[in-house]
């Protein structure tokens, strides 16, 4: 394919969504056509992780809807725009599922073999942020706090994602950067990484 796949993952209050956004920005200045997409999407599945099985506690379900959601999502949005030349990403992508549904108490090499066979991203960047300084961040945001977003929960979750994280290094390109750098900081350091890839 033409186009490139680049995720940005971490634990909320991470700063993701703002770098995936300024990394598109980036491209763009640089001529190169990117758009940014999120996990779960805001298609019908993903409208039922959001709305409902997110605010509940049915972590299996959570599983199966979070891979359809996936499947429907590249085979709709990212394959087709990755194959017309345009870099695609995603704040978020299957790491996170792994992560979040380990923490919640789903076997990760069921959830590994689960994932298996999605697409494999050209680089997938963690930006690894402390806990504590993860919930300073969200302490302003206007929305109320997910079932996910506790210190506690954060604590182990980033456990996981760092467990996940080496599980699959081997057969993958994953980046793991300090996400409690400034925002300029962690932006320069995501350039670094991605740079090889559009050189």
């Amino acid at each position: 394919m033409k186009g490139k796949f680049i995720t940005i993952d971490g634990i909320d209050g991470s700063g993701k969504t703002t770098q995936a956004e300024m990394l598109s920005k980036y491209l763009k200045g640089n001529g190169i056509k990117s758009i940014v997409t999120k996990e779960p999407t805001s298609g019908k599945i993903g409208s039922l992780l959001r709305n409902h099985y997110l605010k509940t506690d049915f972590p299996l379900i959570d599983s199966f809807l979070f891979s359809a959601d996936r499947e429907e999502h590249l085979k709709t949005e990212v394959i087709p725009t990755m194959e017309k030349g345009t870099y695609i990403i995603s704040d978020r992508y299957y790491h996170s599922a792994l992560a979040y549904q380990y923490t919640s108490g789903v076997d990760l090499d069921w959830l590994i073999h689960l994932n298996k066979f999605f697409l494999k991203p050209d680089v997938t960047i963690f930006i690894d942020t402390k806990p504590e300084t993860s919930m300073d961040r969200m302490k302003n945001r206007a929305e109320l706090l997910e079932k996910f977003e506790h210190l506690e929960f954060l604590t182990k979750l980033r456990a996981n994602y760092l467990e996940v994280m080496d599980r699959l290094k081997s057969g993958e390109n994953i980046v793991i950067i300090d996400g409690n750098k400034t925002i300029e900081e962690v932006h320069n350091d995501i350039i670094k990484i991605v740079e090889p890839l559009i050189s």
